[in-house]
């Protein structure tokens, strides 16, 4: 029961995020950049905080692979623990890109590539690789800082946000 209950808050806590963040990147784009780069890293930011405190208790709030791999690879998850956490995060996020299928104009959603974010004007495949490898060092470092070390404080949530927010606005 309590990996049901893991997999569910994982789920949910990636649906929202990808709902919120994503969503955002449509809602900018409706409304001609009245939302701009800095209320779209605020919505990613304020999202994954919010769920990454909500879901801690219950899964980690992981919301994420990499986070999911990393905490496989530091030892704080089971394989199998970790690809229902993956299935789970992989089932919300497509039903957050469903959602935004049956509400958002199609046009909208493809004009922004559904809200995921794309390489901007001088950034090549390699450098935006290299660069998403990097902010996702960042991510994952500061969620075993913040959230997977029992000797860091406990604001993984807050924190967790805030690299968020700081890797969009990168």
């Amino acid at each position: 029961m309590d990996n049901l209950k893991a997999a569910l808050a994982e789920l949910i806590g990636t649906f929202a995020f990808i709902f919120i963040g994503a969503g955002a990147i449509c809602v900018d784009s409706m409304t001609q950049g009245g939302i701009g780069l800095v209320g779209i890293a605020l919505a990613h930011g304020l999202a994954i905080a919010t769920f990454v405190s909500a879901t801690g208790h219950i899964s980690g709030g992981h919301l994420n692979p990499a986070v999911t791999l990393g905490a496989l690879a530091g030892g704080k998850i089971s394989f199998p623990k970790s690809i229902t956490y993956i299935v789970a995060q992989l089932v919300g996020a497509t039903l957050a890109a469903l959602t935004f299928r049956a509400f958002f104009d199609s046009a909208l959603l493809e004009g922004v590539h559904y809200g995921t974010p794309g390489l901007s004007d001088g950034i090549g495949m390699g450098a935006g690789l290299f660069l998403e490898g990097v902010l996702t060092f960042f991510l994952v470092f500061t969620v075993f800082g913040t959230a997977m070390d029992d000797r860091g404080p406990r604001v993984g949530g807050l924190f967790i946000g805030l690299v968020v927010t700081m890797g969009i606005l990168m």
